[in-house]
Formats: C-alpha cells, structure tokens, sequence
C-alpha cells in the first residue's frame, strides 16, 4: 500500500491524511461483461492469521446481518439443501436465524419472512407479508407488533404520514419533521431522541449539504461532507467507537482518477455532539470498477471488492486494511460485512463467485462466515 503522509492509530480505523481529495468517490455498478482482470500477487489470498468460523448455513446474502452481542449473530437463512450447480432449483424457505458462534449452532428466530431484515440496539424490523394485505413486524425483539395494511388507500395513508430509517430500524412521524421533509430533503434520525443528519439533495444550484441537529429549539451545524460525499442511508452506529460512521460514496470515473491520484478517499465519523472526524481510505487492489463495501473494525477497516471473475486471481474478495498495508484473506463474492459490538469480529456472507450468489442459479453455497480479529490479544 502506498503510504502518503497515512497514520492509523487510535479507536477504529483514523487514517488521517495530509491530501484528503476535495470529493468523494464510489465506482459501482458491476459490468459482468467486462474482461478479466490480470493476474497480480495483490488479488492472491494469503493464509489467515486469524481464526475463521464457517456456520455451514445457507444465507440470504441480500439482507444484512446484525450481532446481538459479541457471539450471536441474527440473520436470514435457510435449512433448505444448498445449490450445487447453476442448473438447481430455487431455494426457499427463508426466515430469520440466530447463530451462536460459541457453539456453531443455528437456532431459528421465525421460519418464514419476506423482505429485508433490520435491526439496532434490541429493535426489530421485518416484513412478514408483502403481497396485499401488506404485512409488517417492528418492535423490541421478542415483542413486536404485526402492522397490517389491507387495502392500496391504508398504504398511501400509511406512507404518507410515516417514513423509515435504516439507520434506526423504525418509523417515524413525518408530522414530527415537517419542518425539513419537503422536496429535495433526506432526514437521517441518529439513535439520541431529538439528534438528526438531515441532507439536502441540492442546494441553490449547488452540492447539497449535510446538517447537524442537536435538538429542535438550536441551529443545525454544517457538517463538512455534502449529498453526493456519502450513501445516506448506510449511516451506521459502532458501539465500539460510540460513533457513526458516513461511508463514502464512490460514484463516477472522475471522482475514482482523484482516489488514485491522491491515495486517499475521505471518510469520516461523526459523534452523537455533532463533532467529526476525517480519515483517509487509501486505494489498493479493491480499486477496480465495482462495488465497494467498507466495515471498520476497532483496529482497522475491513474492505470488499465484488470485482470477481471465473477466472482467478481477480480483484473480488475480502481485504484486511491498518497502518502496516493490507492483506486479501477471502477470496469470492463477500456481502454484509458486520462488525460486532467491540469491533473484533467480523460477521459476512462468502460464496465461490457472484453465480452461488444467485440462489438457483449458484453453484457452491453461500454461507454464513465470522472472522476474529483480536483472537490474538484474548
């Protein structure tokens, strides 16, 4: 890795750099079409030095994962026989799972869901039912409520008084947020009663700007990353550095020329007062055109490239990031990188390549993995 003026030091990944690029960058819609990448030592996969604990479960790699505590994880998955070839049947028979790493045990939560799976802080949400009625479950895990909506008038009405954060997993009352939900405003509700990102998509003509809101009666405070600076809604709490984090946005071929020339991609986090933090993401082998999914862990930062082809080594895989470089410990198609309570562990989803990926048309599995950074120092 090229080493610039790059310091990582402190709680979670602080690659604080002297050129952080004016923008910000996400190269990311995947082109399967594209021809093979070249062969390079920085797409082969070294040995582990940290342990990995495969669950040997079929997962559903396109709903998140989220720890319950520092060993169980909850998930969407399913008992049902795992694909062999591009040619077997679709799987189903998806619902939600608790994996207990202690033990490598999968024990079912609820057998049958639809939708996506979101939870923060003991708080559940999942769509039972998505066909009329509209079906969904939202509450204290353990204790949620079903919220049914019959008829195309009870969804307008619903909707129109009430939006969701994936930030938070609830919904909340746009009546609450008048005063910023107008055309061309994102409101981002932060887990603080009260404490709010809102972003505006534009602003007189010009990038729209990021807001803090400390409580409803104070002036928001400009934060120093605009709309097109980071995904909104992957605005994520770490219990480990009692911030969240504003991933950054790889967008267009420009934005990808300045991460190169700068070796760096700026970052930041942003604490419940408000105050933020910068640190630069330097580039290495993931920068290829493709999706980027970035996990920081409490001594440094995990990143995925889903730049995979038949043809190996690719790009495509798992990358471990700190202040000595970076090492590819995974190889394949890697989703839903999750990071425990103490930034230790790493929960993910791992298959042979983006076809065992497409359930029914996969060969190989996708299975639930967990990598344990501080294995060492336990």
């Amino acid at each position: 890795m090229r080493n610039r003026g790059l310091t990582l030091a402190g709680t979670g990944i602080y690659l604080v750099a002297h050129r952080v690029a004016a923008c910000l960058l996400l190269a990311v819609a995947v082109s399967w079409a594209s021809p093979p990448a070249k062969a390079s030592p920085e797409y082969e996969v070294v040995s582990s030095p940290y342990p990995i604990l495969d669950s040997d479960f079929l997962v559903n790699n396109r709903n998140g994962l989220f720890w319950l505590d520092e060993d169980r994880v909850l998930f969407v998955g399913s008992r049902n026989k795992k694909p062999v070839t591009r040619e077997d049947p679709p799987i189903g028979g998806f619902g939600i799972h608790i994996w207990d790493t202690r033990s490598n045990s999968v024990t079912a939560y609820r057998e049958k869901i639809h939708g996506k799976l979101c939870y923060e802080a003991g708080w559940i949400h999942y769509t039972v039912k998505l066909t009329d009625p509209l079906r969904f479950a939202s509450g204290p895990m353990g204790q949620e409520r079903v919220t049914t909506l019959v008829t195309e008038g009870d969804k307008k009405q619903f909707f129109a008084n009430h939006f969701y954060s994936r930030t938070t997993c609830r919904f909340y009352d746009r009546a609450t947020y008048n005063n910023t939900l107008r055309d061309g405003m994102y409101v981002v509700p932060l887990k603080e009663h009260g404490k709010l990102l809102r972003v505006e998509i534009r602003s007189r003509g010009e990038v729209g700007r990021s807001f803090f809101f400390d409580s409803w009666d104070t002036k928001g405070r400009q934060l120093p990353f605009n709309f097109h600076d980071f995904v909104v809604s992957r605005v994520k709490f770490y219990a480990f550095s009692q911030r969240y984090f504003i991933t950054p946005r790889f967008a267009d071929r420009v934005r990808r020329d300045e991460w190169a020339d700068n070796d760096c991609a700026p970052a930041w986090w942003l604490a419940a007062d408000g105050a933020t933090e910068a640190f630069c993401l330097p580039a290495g082998p993931w920068y290829a055109p493709a999706s980027i999914l970035l996990e920081p862990l409490r001594d440094g930062m995990v990143v995925v490239s889903h730049r995979v082809f038949d043809d190996r080594p690719s790009p495509g895989g798992l990358y471990f990031v700190d202040d000595t470089g970076h090492v590819k410990l995974v190889d394949g198609w890697v989703h839903s990188p999750a990071t425990s309570p103490s930034g230790c562990r790493l929960a993910f989803t791992h298959a042979p390549d983006h076809w065992a990926a497409a359930y029914g048309r996969g060969r190989g599995k996708t299975t639930l993995k967990m990598i344990d950074f501080c294995f060492e120092n336990r």
